[in-house]
């Protein structure tokens, strides 16, 4: 037996279960068993199995990636006919009329079940795929249709390897209504029900509504499973309150994949729909999704990518946390707008939770509660960090809000101890990198306790927000802290990590240039500089690109933000290192009618930065000459330039920098 067989074995007999327990529900709600909480299953989707089996340090990192750090609670791996084949999934491509399975196509799905469960999470797979695509049984004329003998051993091994375990959850595929009839399912989820020996939610997704609210014409179909589910498209706040009603003795999936791909198809996602999204189905009383990010390097069969709002989706895992009770409803209209009006929870308790988005005034309805309660809001739209607003009496209050933003209330006194898998087990430890006078790149990291284990020094290349494969490019035995790079990519967008058994130190972005020139520990850490020129996005969560600008900034860097900031109001918002002098030029949106104030130390250009996409046209340019060292911005809505006379999009930065001497 080869050894990585021998690891993967010893792993799993040390696995110990979370202390979660099973997957159950309370009412419509999804919960734990173990420790009898209900939560909101925010999966991402994650690899096919063969670009994980083998690799537990893969998941490993993975599942520090996801569910330590942004916060998701689990993990949504797509089948269809992988089960005989690791790579194959397509079943008219599967040899004879009662093919083997493959092993290793569960030995990949047991690895990734326990390892999810022991952080904390729960795994959903789909058993099979679509017809058309040659992904189910009934795609195949030999085997004997959807109860054949073929898909009869399919089930009875599912069952077997991985009934026993605690965790994951089983939908039939997708767009099942042009392949599977209704009696079809119910026989389907009632043969595995009988086959495993531990309960697990067994469903399928029916063929909508893809738009609209008609849940109830589907209510029957999901009666006869585990989970109702249904196929929306880019779902609202009603619709996910009236998937809820349609079925309210189980819990609810929206069970399409909601990603962010580069096509515009308005049923596909953006960064900023994916945070609301978050919220909204929470806020309707917890239905589950699936999310994914299909750019920089992410795919259906890589899985998803690194968010590039990362900050903004921990906020969410973070509040909800140990708030979500299985005990709340809803208390907000079916057809509530959370741009017009609060959405919210509520528990007999007198726990409350609301939300409501571009709001400078938030109304909280207390008049259920019998005493006075702490209250705390936090802004979605940054890292977060509670605002004490004291303690409320019962009654109708409106709470004034310090600016503009999407704000998330909580009431009551919650019991927020952390749990298993949802804090970091072991937290990164520190990495600083700075480029030489002769371009190479210097890093520099805190010594920890490794366990005797080797520093492995790592590098990503990447041209967006987030970093690609991290590569291995040298390994320290000698204790020491420190790395030169002698050989970065000219003119690259450069990731570095240090690893130290199965420590990590935080992830490093800097970019280097070929003059030896670099600017290094770049805050916030999702934004980035890229060679100025038109065309390209100047928001990484936006389309909008430059047309035209003055020709002394051909040679420029520009910072490529964030449009979700411009509401930033941190006097310390943007800063950075330069290696050398530079000239720095901010565009700033000429329609605001007053600027923040760390602005009037800078001269105007007289110029302005033609853009497209975006209804502002053009921004107007701000010139300021700075040295070598730290270099400190303000934020867009920063003191002076406040919102609503302040600037409506997120400045934009270019830098210059001088020659070498």
């Amino acid at each position: 037996m080869p050894i990585q067989w021998f690891l993967l074995l010893a792993q799993v007999l040390a696995f110990e279960p979370g202390a979660q327990g099973e997957l159950t529900h309370f009412g419509n709600k999804w919960g734990w068993s173990g420790t009898d909480e209900a939560f909101v299953p925010q999966l991402v989707m994650y690899a096919t199995p063969p670009n994980f089996v083998g690799d537990p340090g893969k998941l490993d990192r993975d599942i520090a990636l996801f569910l330590n750090d942004y916060g998701f609670n689990g993990f949504h791996v797509f089948m269809a006919c992988r089960w005989f084949d690791i790579g194959e999934p397509d079943c008219r491509e599967a040899a004879g009329v009662d093919p083997e399975l493959d092993p290793r196509t569960f030995e990949a799905l047991e690895m990734l079940i326990r390892k999810t469960h022991a952080a904390g999470g729960m795994v959903h797979l789909w058993m099979w795929g679509d017809e058309e695509r040659g992904q189910t049984p009934s795609a195949r004329d030999d085997w004997g249709g959807l109860s054949g003998p073929v898909a009869r051993k399919v089930e009875t091994a599912i069952a077997e390897r991985l009934g026993p375990l605690p965790g994951w959850s089983l939908g039939y595929g997708f767009d099942l209504d042009e392949w599977v009839e209704m009696s079809e399912i119910h026989a389907w989820r009632d043969r595995m029900t009988a086959l495993s020996s531990t309960p697990h939610f067994w469903g399928g997704r029916p063929q909508g509504p893809n738009n609209g609210r008609r849940h109830q014409r589907y209510a029957r179909w999901n009666r006869g499973l585990d989970y109702a589910s249904y196929e929306h498209h880019k779902p609202s706040y009603a619709v996910y309150v009236e998937a809820i009603e349609a079925t309210p003795d189980k819990p609810v999936m929206s069970e399409d994949r909601f990603r962010v791909l580069q096509s515009s198809d308005q049923k596909h996602y953006s960064p900023e729909e994916v945070r609301r999204g978050l919220w909204h189905s929470t806020l309707a009383g917890g239905v589950a999704n699936i999310w994914g990010f299909l750019k920089d390097g992410g795919s259906h069969e890589l899985g998803s990518a690194r968010f590039p709002n990362r900050a903004q989706i921990r906020t969410y895992f973070e509040f909800v946390r140990g708030r979500f009770l299985k005990t709340m409803t809803r208390c907000s209209p079916t057809k509530a707008k959370p741009t017009r009006q609060s959405l919210c929870l509520d528990s007999p308790a007198g726990h409350h939770i609301f939300y409501r988005e571009n709001a400078r005034k938030v109304e909280l309805d207390l008049r259920s509660v019998s005493d006075t309660l702490p209250v705390v809001a936090v802004d979605t739209l940054k890292s977060y960090e509670e605002i004490r607003l004291g303690a409320y009496r019962p009654g109708l209050h409106q709470w004034s809000a310090p600016y503009r933003s999407d704000w998330a209330i909580a009431v009551g006194s919650f019991d927020r101890d952390p749990r298993p898998g949802f804090e970091p087990k072991v937290p990164p430890f520190d990495l600083s990198v700075r480029t030489t006078d002769s371009g190479a790149v210097m890093l520099e990291w805190s010594s920890v306790d490794s366990g005797g284990a080797d520093y492995i020094v790592e590098r990503a290349s990447a041209d967006g927000t987030t970093p690609g494969s991290f590569e291995p490019i040298a390994m320290l035995s000698d204790g020491r802290t420190s790395f030169l790079d002698e050989s970065p990519r000219p003119d690259g967008s450069h990731w570095y990590r240090v690893r130290a058994g199965n420590r990590f130190t935080v992830s490093r972005h800097l970019f280097s240039g070929t003059q030896g020139t670099s600017v290094g520990e770049l805050r916030p850490s999702h934004y980035r500089f890229a060679a100025a020129r038109t065309g390209l996005r100047y928001y990484s969560d936006r389309d909008y690109s430059l047309a035209s600008f003055p020709s002394f900034l051909d040679r420029a860097r520009l910072l490529v933000a964030h449009n979700d900031d411009k509401a930033e109001t941190d006097e310390q918002f943007v800063s950075f290192n330069l290696s050398r002098p530079a000239t720095l030029y901010v565009g700033f949106d000429h329609r605001a009618k007053r600027i923040p104030y760390w602005l009037d130390e800078w001269e105007p250009v007289g110029r302005r930065v033609n853009v497209e996409g975006d209804g502002m046209r053009y921004f107007e340019l701000y010139r300021r000459e700075v040295p070598e060292g730290p270099v400190v911005l303000g934020g867009n809505s920063s003191a002076g330039g406040e919102w609503p006379d302040g600037a409506k999009s997120q400045y934009i930065l270019f830098l210059v920098e001088h020659p070498a001497p």
